[in-house]
C-alpha cells in the first residue's frame, strides 16, 4: 500500500514514516506545503495522512487544491 504521509514537523514526520515502512508501507513524506501539494496532485496513492493544522494553511485547504473534497 502506498501512503503519502503530509507533515509540517519534519522530525515527527520521518518518525511515523519509518513506523509506517517498517509495518509494510511504501511512504513518501511531504514536509513542505508546496511540495505535498504537487506529490498529492501527480502520485496515486492509496491513502493520504494529511497533518489537519499546517502552519500555513489547513489541510482541508490542501484538499480542496487536489480537488478530492467532494459534497455528500
Amino acid at each position: 500500500m502506498k501512503l503519502l504521509l503530509v507533515e509540517d514537523d519534519q522530525h515527527l514526520g520521518k518518525l511515523i514514516k519509518q513506523d509506517l515502512t517498517n509495518a509494510g508501507f511504501i511512504v513518501d513524506l511531504a514536509v513542505a506545503e508546496k511540495s505535498s501539494e504537487c506529490i498529492g496532485a501527480s502520485d496515486d496513492y492509496d491513502m493520504i495522512l494529511l497533518d489537519a493544522g499546517l502552519p500555513n494553511s489547513s489541510g482541508l485547504d490542501i484538499l480542496k487544491i487536489w480537488d478530492c473534497l467532494r459534497p455528500f
